[in-house]
C-alpha cells in the first residue's frame, strides 16, 4: 500500500512525472503549454527576474498580463519548465531566482 507522499517522492521529473497542479501528476505530454514556446517563456521570465532584481513566484508570472502565453499554463507547469533551465534556481515552492545571483550576491 502506497501513501500519497511516498508516491510523490517516487514519481519525480527525473523519472518522467511532473506535478501539474495540486494533487495532480502527469507526463511531459500533458503540459498545456506547447514545447515550442518554452524558449520564449524562459527568456521572458529571465528578463522579468532581471528587471525585478528579486525572486518571483511562478503564480505571479502566470498572472502577468503582458505575457501572451501566461493563460496557457499553470504555476506548477511553469515551475517544471523553469526548473529544467540552468539559468534559474528554485528558492522555494514554485519560486525562482536567477542562478547568477548566487555567485554575485545580487539576490535580495
Amino acid at each position: 500500500h502506497w501513501c500519497p507522499r511516498t508516491l510523490l517522492e517516487k514519481l519525480t521529473p527525473e523519472r518522467g512525472f511532473y506535478q501539474l497542479g495540486p494533487r495532480r501528476l502527469g507526463l511531459r505530454c500533458h503540459f498545456k503549454l506547447p514545447e515550442g514556446l518554452w524558449p520564449t517563456v524562459r527568456a521572458d521570465v529571465h528578463k522579468l527576474l532581471e528587471q525585478e532584481r528579486r525572486p518571483i513566484s511562478t503564480a505571479a508570472v502566470v498572472r502577468e498580463p503582458s505575457f501572451p502565453w501566461a493563460q496557457q499554463t499553470t504555476a506548477h507547469e511553469l515551475a517544471n519548465i523553469l526548473h529544467e533551465d540552468e539559468r534559474f534556481r528554485r528558492v522555494g515552492k514554485r519560486r525562482f531566482a536567477l542562478a547568477a545571483w548566487a555567485s554575485s550576491n545580487q539576490q535580495t
